[in-house]
């Protein structure tokens, strides 16, 4: 997600639009001066919820696991994706190498792609 609440890539971005909703409204009611006396919220509205079924303590592996192979391989980077085999639920997607969510710009663009949903273009 951008700092503008729009998904930049993933799951946030091929859902966007289904997931953004409409903005709530703020409405006042001004006196013949146009002094503001009373205001109301119109709430915000979501259009559908969006979940995942991701494992926490999976994904932590998978990440773990992945980052060693990759070092061990001396490979560039790696994708690994663990499904849950009766359902073909995603209960991890890892990607490496990594960077700090926190601190986007300190890698770079092909460093934030999640190489296992799309690619870098």
């Amino acid at each position: 997600m951008g700092l503008d609440n729009v998904g930049l890539g993933g799951v946030e971005q091929f859902y966007n639009e289904k997931i953004i909703g409409e903005p709530g409204k703020l409405y006042l009611e001004r006196d013949s001066e146009g002094k503001p006396y009373e205001s109301f919220r119109d709430s915000f509205k979501a259009r559908a919820n969006c979940s995942s079924n991701i494992d926490q303590s999976i994904q932590y592996r998978a990440e773990q696991a992945l980052a060693t192979a990759v070092k061990q391989s001396r490979a560039k980077s790696g994708t690994a994706i663990v499904l849950e085999p009766q359902t073909g639920e995603i209960l991890a997607l890892a990607n490496a190498p990594t960077f700090d969510p926190n601190n986007p710009g300190a890698a770079p663009p092909q460093a934030r792609s999640n190489w296992a949903l799309q690619k870098y273009v």
